[in-house]
């Protein structure tokens, strides 16, 4: 890539537990990933192993709802990098359910 290009590999979060239980409300609160939707991140981060050597500095964005953050947190400890929570990455943003930052 030139100086001015960049690759960028966008991924969507793992399996939610609320989906995995059958329970779909709309838009509930900030659900959790399933044990095969944390596995399935790790997968992904392994995928993507590679690219934590390459010459330009790779970064993983997340959304700071919690199954992204989980999602994020697989992939980033796989290419060993850090995570940088971007709230213009979420979709909706609701005081109930962000009422303060979102922790791991």
């Amino acid at each position: 890539l030139g100086a001015a290009g960049a690759e960028v590999f966008v991924m969507r979060h793992g399996h939610r537990a609320d989906r995995a239980r059958g329970w779909d409300d709309g838009f509930p609160d900030d659900p959790p990933l399933t044990k095969e939707g944390r596995e399935t991140a790790k997968r992904a981060g392994q995928a993507l192993r590679s690219l934590a050597s390459l010459p330009w500095a790779p970064v993983v964005y997340s959304s700071p709802y919690y199954r992204c953050l989980q999602t994020a947190n697989e992939v980033a400890a796989e290419l060993g990098l850090p995570i940088r929570v971007e709230p213009g990455l979420a979709e909706l943003c609701f005081a109930r359910t962000f009422d303060h930052q979102p922790q791991l």
